[in-house]
């Protein structure tokens, strides 16, 4: 499974003229994560896990960092539609100051 996200990117498109940049193409490594979700969920309910319990776990933990990504795809397509619907700055700092949170 780890192999698997050595091949993986993110791509950012610039998002209108606001100098912001959103997550394309991501359906991919949406269904990658939930299948290694449910692998990882059946390993560690396995009861010959004891060999492998410690890299399963560890893995089961850097997998639900990976996880955040539904949340920053759910915020992207709030400011999206909120950005064609509403004129608010707020919004726009909002995004941006999460952004460069996730990413440092």
């Amino acid at each position: 499974m780890k192999s698997d996200w050595e091949t993986v990117s993110l791509n950012f498109v610039p998002y209108k003229d606001t100098g912001i940049g959103i997550m394309c193409a991501i359906d991919d490594v949406e269904v990658l994560l939930d299948d290694h979700i449910v692998k990882t969920t059946t390993m560690k309910n396995s009861p010959f896990i004891k060999p492998f319990e410690k890299d399963v776990n560890e893995w089961d933990f850097r997998l639900v960092g990976y996880f955040c990504l539904h949340h920053v795809i759910t915020l992207m397509n709030i400011y999206v539609y909120s950005s064609q619907n509403l004129k608010s700055n707020c919004l726009h700092f909002m995004t941006f100051d999460f952004t460069n949170q996730l990413l440092n």
